[in-house]
């Protein structure tokens, strides 16, 4: 009876140690960590940016690739060191669509315009580029625009 245990206790740990060694169970966690960030399995991470001046517009621009769809899942827009208050019309466009956000900054206080967007915007054809375009300020001042996202053959 005791050689009978034994052996179940020996069979079960060899089991246990052959799951947790395994390179799907180890690649399974790995890919259930990188799934709980925000990015799907088989996409490209991208970013780009661009410094925001007075007079001069900006433009920041990700995607491009061939075969690949471009999502876009953040807009972060900074401006400060104005002199006068300022007022832009923040666009995200793939060229067939655009999307508008609001950014004001005043004389007193930085802004931080921040769009996030869940499920990520598409591109609305492969190879397609999002560009986040801000306009010439005229209230003096700097700042920078980022475009966050992925690009993925199969879409987002």
């Amino acid at each position: 009876m005791k050689r009978i245990a034994s052996l179940i206790c020996a069979g079960l740990l060899a089991a246990l140690v052959l799951i947790v060694l395994s390179p799907t169970a180890r690649a399974g966690g790995i890919q259930q960590t990188v799934t709980q960030i925000g990015t799907p399995d088989n996409s490209i991470l991208a970013s780009a940016s661009s410094a925001v001046s007075a007079g001069v517009t900006a433009n920041a621009a990700i995607g491009g690739t061939a075969g690949r769809y471009t999502c876009v899942t953040q807009v972060k827009v900074h401006l400060a060191n104005v002199s006068a208050a300022v007022a832009g019309d923040v666009t995200l466009s793939d060229g067939s669509r655009t999307i508008h956000m609001q950014c004001v900054d005043t004389t007193s206080f930085g802004a931080y315009c921040i769009e996030s967007y869940q499920p990520p915007l598409q591109s609305t054809a492969t190879g397609g580029t999002w560009t986040a375009t801000v306009p010439a300020l005229s209230g003096g001042g700097a700042g920078d625009v980022f475009v966050n996202g992925y690009t993925r053959v199969g879409g987002c």
